[in-house]
Formats: C-alpha cells, structure tokens, sequence
C-alpha cells in the first residue's frame, strides 16, 4: 500500500479517510467542498463498523474483531484514530476520489491530494 502526503500525478484514485466537524461535510480546501458529494459521512460506531467490514473484510470475515484481527495492527490504528475522532465529536467521511470523475472536486482531489487544515484531520490518504 502506498500512503500519499504529498502531489501524485500518475495516480488515476486515491481513496481517502478523514475525521472532522461540521454538519454536512463542508471544508475549506482551496475552495469549498461538500464531501458529502464525494464521500460518505459516517456518524456513529455502527456506520464505523459497517463501513470497515465491507472495505477490508473477506467472504469469511464478517465481524469488526474478525476484520481487525486479520488485517495488522496499521487497520486497527486508523479504526481507534476514526473511533477516537468521533468521541470528540467529529465525524468521519469516507470515499474515493479520481481524476477522471465527472465531479471537479474529486478530480482536484485525486490531483492535488486532501492539503493540511485545521477544519480536517487526515486519517488515511491512500493512492490506488
């Protein structure tokens, strides 16, 4: 897995995890975007779980201890950091962003990458 803190051009997605404020997914990137138009907001434990099962979990696997346990410690860091983010009243939004969407924002984003801010914690930023 290749992890993403900086500009990639040869990159056609980047999937993406991020904790944050804020009622609909509004952020200020270097213009301002509804994640919600790009991602999923995920707002409870529950959602957590279920998101997790269906991204990293196998045919076999269908339990949150189950997927945890199977993929290594990295998975179980990023869940705690997400679960961690919600207990302080964020919430999370999860999705994948290509150069060749129709949506500008995903374009940008698969570009430019998610840029440091204070209206966001990245999680995970990942290149596909």
């Amino acid at each position: 897995m290749k992890i993403r803190r900086a500009h990639v051009s040869n990159s056609s997605s980047s999937s993406f995890m991020l904790a944050m404020s804020g009622e609909r997914g509004d952020v200020i990137i270097s213009i301002k975007a509804n994640l919600s138009e790009i991602g999923t907001i995920i707002t409870s434990e529950e959602e957590l779980n279920e998101y997790f099962v269906n991204e990293y979990g196998y045919d076999r696997i269908k339990t949150i201890e189950k997927v945890l346990a199977s993929e290594g410690e990295w998975l179980l860091e990023k869940y705690e950091e997400a679960i961690l983010a919600m207990e302080n009243g964020k919430k999370i939004v999860v999705g994948i962003v290509a150069n060749d969407d129709d949506n500008q924002i995903s374009r940008l984003l698969a570009d430019q990458g998610f840029p440091e801010s204070d209206e966001y914690e990245i999680i995970e930023q990942v290149e596909r």
